[in-house]
């Protein structure tokens, strides 16, 4: 099994040397962590090493990291530290552009996966912002993967 994430983590890191579309590599590598198969470390290096190029993207990216970050920790008060920095760091990008379905997006699939008693939700009103935006998106990539997460989640709660 461990020779499969090695495998898939070469893989993307070699595809994203040679791509030029960064927002498609940091959704893989987003992606990739979720699903355990790339470590925070390699995502969180990828971000730094395109920290100059789409600086709005890669900040929300580096803001979902500290929420990531926050599952590894088994100390309660690094937890809270670290979901804090997050929602701060997310939110603050979003305040400043209002209009990005992507940082929308990617605080959807965070509060999605947080525990209700934090108290941070934004979802109806996310949900309802990419709803009405999902035609505008001209990113195919990013219009595929909300579309593809969306029915995914409905599918899931009438189950």
């Amino acid at each position: 099994m461990k020779q499969v994430g090695i495998l898939i983590l070469s893989l993307l890191i070699s595809h994203s040397i040679y791509s030029n579309d960064i927002a498609k590599d940091c959704r893989d590598y987003y992606y990739g962590v979720c699903l355990n198969e790339v470590s925070i470390k390699d995502f969180d290096s990828y971000l730094g090493v395109n920290k100059g190029k789409d600086q709005i993207l890669i900040k929300g990216y580096q803001a979902v990291i500290w929420f990531l970050w926050a599952d590894y920790y088994v100390n309660p008060i690094q937890k809270w530290k670290c979901f804090n920095k997050g929602k701060k760091n997310l939110d603050f990008l979003i305040d400043k552009n209002k209009n990005n379905a992507e940082l929308r997006f990617l605080r959807l699939t965070i509060q999605d996966n947080l525990p209700k008693f934090l108290g941070y939700s934004n979802k109806k009103e996310d949900t309802d912002f990419i709803y009405n935006q999902l035609n505008k998106i001209t990113d195919k990539d990013l219009q595929s993967r909300i579309v593809n997460y969306l029915c995914y989640n409905s599918m899931n709660k009438t189950n």
